[in-house]
Parts: C-alpha cells; sequence; structure tokens
C-alpha cells in the first residue's frame, strides 16, 4: 500500500510538471525590459513590454507563475524603490512565455550646482548639501558658506523626505518627490522656483502652476541656467522662469514666475501627440526626447545647439 501511495504521488507530480510545461510556448514574446537593468538614485520606472500580452511580474525573486507579484498591460510601467531582483512573464490566454529577469539597485545619487553640491541616500530619505550658499542653495533656512554637509529641511525641525530626484541650476534647485509634486529653493530673480514670485528661497517649497496650485503628477524633472522643467505623467511638459530667448518654449520670450505648458504651436502642446519621456535644460535652452524617439529643441540658437 506504502508503494502504491508514492508511486500516486509521483505520477501526480509528474502531471503537474507536464501541465506547467505545456503553458510555456516561445510564441509567447519574452517581456522587453526598458532599462534591462540599472542602478538608480532612489526609484526605478521599469517598462515592460510583450506584444498583445499581459504581463505578469515580481520584485522579490520568485516566478510569477507560481503566482502573487503584480500584473500591467503590455507597455506598462512599473514604479518601484529600493533594490529589486524582476522577474517577469508574459501571458496570452493559459499561454505563458519564457523567463525574463534583471537585477535593480539604488545606490544614492549626488549632484552639482553652480558652487553648491548635493548627496541623496538610496532611501530618498536624507538630502544633504554644501558650498556657497550665497542664495540659500543649500535648503537648509540660511544664506551662510557651508564647509561640510547640513541635511536639507522644509524648516528647523523638519527634514525633507520622500525625494526621488534632483538637479541644479545656477544658484537653483529643483527636486521631485517619490508622491509627484515639484519643489525648489535658492535663487529665484527670474521666478526659476515656481513660487509666483521672483524672492529668493532658503528652504524647499512647492512649485505652482498658473492656478496657483502646487504641481502634482510630476515624473521628471530638470535644471537650465535660470529656468526649470518638469515632465507630468502624461507625457506633457512644464516649464518656468527665465525666458529672455525663448527657453520656456511657450511661445513668447516673457518670464514666467509659475509653471506653463511647453507647445509646439498656439494650440498644441509638446507631448500630447508623442509623450516625453525625457527633458533637460542648458544654458538658454532647452531639449526633449519623445516616446517616438524625436528629439526637440528651443530657445537659445547661437552656436546650432537646437540641431
Amino acid at each position: 500500500m506504502k508503494t502504491a501511495l508514492r508511486s500516486s504521488s509521483l505520477r501526480m507530480v509528474l502531471v503537474v510538471t507536464v501541465l506547467t510545461a505545456s503553458r510555456l510556448t516561445a510564441q509567447v514574446t519574452v517581456p522587453q525590459f526598458d532599462p534591462a537593468g540599472a542602478f538608480a538614485a532612489t526609484t526605478f520606472h521599469l517598462s515592460l513590454t510583450s506584444p498583445g500580452a499581459t504581463i505578469h511580474y515580481t520584485l522579490d525573486g520568485s516566478d510569477p507563475l507560481a503566482g502573487g507579484g503584480f500584473t500591467l498591460a503590455s507597455g506598462g510601467e512599473a514604479v518601484f524603490s529600493g533594490a529589486a531582483i524582476v522577474r517577469a512573464r508574459a501571458a496570452i490566454g493559459s499561454q505563458w512565455s519564457l523567463l525574463r529577469q534583471a537585477p535593480f539597485a539604488a545606490t544614492g545619487a549626488v549632484f552639482a550646482g553652480e558652487e553648491d553640491a548635493f548627496a541623496l541616500d538610496s532611501s530618498g530619505e536624507i538630502l544633504k548639501s554644501w558650498g556657497g550658499n550665497s542664495y540659500g542653495t543649500a535648503g537648509d533656512g540660511t544664506t551662510t558658506r557651508k564647509t561640510s554637509p547640513v541635511q536639507v529641511k522644509l524648516n528647523a525641525s523638519t527634514s525633507f523626505t520622500g525625494i526621488e530626484e534632483i538637479a541644479a541650476g545656477n544658484g537653483s534647485v529643483i527636486a521631485l518627490k517619490t508622491d509627484g509634486t515639484v519643489w525648489c529653493w535658492g535663487r529665484n530673480s527670474h521666478g526659476q522656483l515656481g513660487s509666483g514670485k521672483t524672492a529668493n528661497q532658503p528652504n524647499p517649497a512647492p512649485a505652482t502652476d498658473a492656478n496657483n496650485a502646487a504641481i502634482t503628477a510630476a515624473i521628471a524633472v530638470a535644471a537650465g541656467q535660470e529656468h526649470m522643467l518638469a515632465i507630468r505623467s502624461d507625457g506633457t511638459v512644464l516649464a518656468w522662469g527665465l525666458n529672455n530667448l525663448g527657453q520656456l518654449g511657450i511661445g513668447t520670450t516673457t518670464d514666467s514666475y509659475v509653471a506653463v505648458p511647453v507647445r509646439t504651436s498656439a494650440t498644441a502642446y509638446l507631448g500630447v501627440a508623442s509623450p516625453v519621456v525625457k527633458v533637460d535644460g542648458g544654458g538658454s535652452f532647452s531639449v526633449a526626447l519623445l516616446a517616438n524617439g524625436q528629439v526637440w529643441g528651443w530657445g537659445y540658437n547661437d552656436a546650432g545647439q537646437l540641431g
């Protein structure tokens, strides 16, 4: 009897194994990762693609075929913080692809401005700064030179935390928080802090739009010399600050003290036809990479920097 039970159990294991194997097929494209595996400051935005399929993925190294984990449509984005081993399979009906996996590791980051430097820990909870601090760029509420690191704070008793990304211009700093809000501090001579004013700010404060509302749903930020840029989750771009050479891309050369949408014409906005996936600012110009592979530029073009 014991021998018969063992034999029966073995047959059941073999049947399960065969059934599982029969669900795997090369006809379902293995998910593609973009990026394929990377280091980042604190947070990853991972695109997973397999045409016509639903993507099943895990962040703990387990196989999605075993159940659990997360799902999204092909082309969707997985957002996660910290270190992870991402494993993913694509499924169409009952058919599953082979496994794709890659390691991702949060490392923290360093940034440099005109006369100031910054270090962000891998949790996004501690941002420290040091340097000239002439305009309150250190973000600690003072304008005295910092020869050793100090922590960036909202006020004397509240640390500035939940940071995903920062960038620095000429005396001004922009930060993206994990909740999609955008914060700025430092020099504000042309409204580059997005506060609606031109007074310098020695502590981080929310950047605002034309309705005097805090920017939300941002996914990336960048700093030009005296202007700022942010990509929103819908793929459009906001810009504010100095605009003497059209670096804001709003169809005028008037500075904007609040965030306004970048335009391609009087009636169309950049990022609507194809979402913007990357943006950056130069001295007096800006560039953007679109999801369709096109690169757009606007602003100063004295050396052909707009291509």
